[in-house]
């Protein structure tokens, strides 16, 4: 006789292993070794101790039940933490990673096995997740939100293979940016509300509901001092600043306007607007949107700035020291006092809240700062320290493309070029559309002994209708020199002065070995004088040492086009 089973309503689990294939292909015996490994020391205990049960596993994944939402997000919460905290300290090829997608919804049981709807969308909800995250339904996230320390990110609804009507999902920010703020003092992020966009018609209702989402979903990934809620209405949850924003329709596309607003006061902070034409095949409009919602980020900061230092609190929290820290950028002119003084406050909000992503975030960019403009800095402590802010911030949070960039940038200086260009990678995977992502990448190449690559990715960049900027020009100018075109290199150097006139030490340095090779000694001077003004004692011995990259690639290059022609322009050898 045939059972038709029973029926009852359960939350689903499903993990599956990214890049299985590919780690099986490599090392299939290690691979198998390290998967029984992750299964014994994590994933199963995990799953006892949130009371679920695996229903069923194959070679790469599996399913297990639970009896309440809570308890499956519970459970791939600490799965995904822990799994991070493992991968921090493998290489790069040793690493694995799960996809873990969790529905709650109607099952039907034979025996120990479990079939139905609920289990199909958990398992399309598990391949929309990133590796290494959580992809939840609208009904998980319904029953979940504001019980657990985490966040949640609205992807919008999602067609999926054999399902007829769209899953509501949601990926799940489970770092320490979004703690729930039970006071004051523990708060890690600024909060933010978006409330629904308005659209200036009903034909346009559609349209301004997804430029709403995905600009949310933007202004979430623009940092970790930023915490943002979608909310349906004012007051619905306790947040510092709103964001609203409407959708009208004009002759030549639709026009966004967005506002961002004190809560409490009601006063209008910022206001902006962007035109998307109609003409645009999605990916310049939307890396409008993108440029918009960091425009936002940075109007925050200001507002930020100005509440802290307008009225300064007598007890700054550890969040406060980071603004405090920002607004230094503003008020103190002095390089070397500006990076002791945002070290001291970092260090202060860590000491207090070791836990402070934004905190050790700038710390990180402290010592970078410090690696690059502090000559007499011991560059294998700074390069350690940054290594360890930033895989710690990684453990935390690992959403953020800015993270990812730090992370790239302490993963290069340590030498491990592969391993840096996948966190490069990892961060623009985060945000596409986001032209200083691909600088930071040019760069990277740059580092690697690769300067004509770095320049393709340098004219991709700049393809993508973005503003020159210093960075770009100080990337083409070393990239040049490196190729040994030496009057592109001068153009673009004194085009990055132009555009950021302090503080410009490495691109004087450029110019002086460029202008040199091209026999115009007055400009190689001048630049010298440039070089020793800010570094009195510098010589090449110093150059050498300090350099970014120690890839065998890079300094053949820097050997051949850089450091002969600083000798004869008369910068000391030691």
């Amino acid at each position: 006789m045939t059972s038709t089973g029973s029926r009852r309503l359960a939350a689903i689990l499903i993990a599956d292993v990214v890049g299985f294939s590919r780690h099986m292909e490599r090392d299939d015996a290690g691979t198998l070794a390290r998967l029984r490994a992750i299964r014994g020391e994590i994933v199963d205990p995990a799953i006892a101790a949130n009371d679920g049960r695996i229903v069923k596993t194959t070679g790469d994944g599996l399913l297990a039940e639970f009896s309440s939402a809570d308890a499956s997000l519970r459970c791939a919460v600490a799965i995904q933490r822990a799994l991070a905290d493992r991968n921090a300290l493998l290489p790069a090829d040793d690493r694995i990673e799960l996809r873990i997608g969790i529905n709650l919804g109607d099952v039907i049981a034979e025996g120990d096995d479990i079939f139905g709807d609920g289990v199909n969308v958990a398992a399309r909800l598990e391949a929309l997740a990133p590796p290494g995250g959580i992809c939840v339904s609208q009904a998980v996230r319904d029953q979940v939100h504001g019980s657990l320390d985490i966040a949640f990110v609205d992807v919008g609804e999602q067609r999926v293979k054999n399902i007829e009507r769209p899953i509501g999902a949601f990926t799940v920010d489970f770092g320490g940016a979004r703690a729930p703020v039970r006071g004051r003092s523990e708060a890690r992020a600024v909060s933010i509300g978006v409330l629904p966009f308005d659209a200036g018609d009903e034909t346009l209702a559609r349209r301004a509901k997804a430029i709403g989402r995905d600009f949310t979903a933007m202004l979430a990934r623009c940092g970790s001092l930023v915490s943002v809620t979608p909310m349906s209405a004012a007051g619905e949850v306790a947040v510092r600043y709103l964001v609203e924003g409407d959708v009208r329709q004009e002759r030549s596309g639709i026009v966004v306007d967005v506002r961002f607003l004190n809560e409490a006061s009601g006063e209008q902070v910022w206001n902006d607007a962007v035109s998307l034409p109609h003409e645009d095949d999605g990916t310049r409009n939307a890396r409008r949107l993108h440029g918009l919602a960091w425009d936002l980020s940075r109007a925050l900061v200001g507002a930020e700035v100005r509440r802290l230092t307008g009225q300064p609190p007598e007890a700054p929290t550890p969040l406060d020291n980071v603004v405090l820290a920002l607004a230094l950028d503003r008020t103190e002119p002095d390089l070397r006092e500006r990076m002791r003084r945002k070290e001291l406050l970092f260090e202060d909000a860590l000491r207090r809240d070791p836990n402070c992503v934004p905190a050790l975030l700038g710390l990180a960019i402290a010592c970078d700062a410090r690696f690059t403009h502090d000559v007499d800095a011991a560059r294998e402590d700074l390069v350690r320290r940054m290594s360890e802010l930033t895989a710690k911030a990684l453990r935390l949070n690992d959403t953020q493309p800015v993270t990812w960039l730090l992370r790239s940038a302490a993963l290069m200086y340590a030498g491990q070029w592969q391993a840096s260009l996948e966190a490069c990678a990892r961060s623009i995977a985060l945000e596409p559309y986001s032209s200083d992502l691909l600088l930071h990448r040019a760069w990277l190449t740059m580092l690697c002994g690769r300067p004509e690559d770095a320049l393709a990715v340098v004219a991709e960049a700049a393809a993508q209708g973005s503003r020159p900027n210093a960075v770009q020009m100080q990337v083409t100018c070393e990239a040049n020199l490196l190729c040994g075109r030496c009057a592109e290199a001068v153009e673009a150097g004194e085009r990055s002065l132009g555009l950021s006139p302090n503080d410009e030490f490495d691109t004087h340095v450029c110019l002086v070995a460029a202008n040199q090779r091209l026999g115009d000694k007055v400009k190689a001077s001048y630049s010298l004088e440039a070089v020793l003004r800010m570094h009195p004692r510098y010589t090449i011995a110093i150059h050498r040492s300090r350099r970014h990259s120690r890839h065998p690639q890079y300094l053949a290059l820097v050997e051949r086009h850089v450091y002969p022609a600083l000798k004869e322009a008369g910068l000391p050898d030691t």
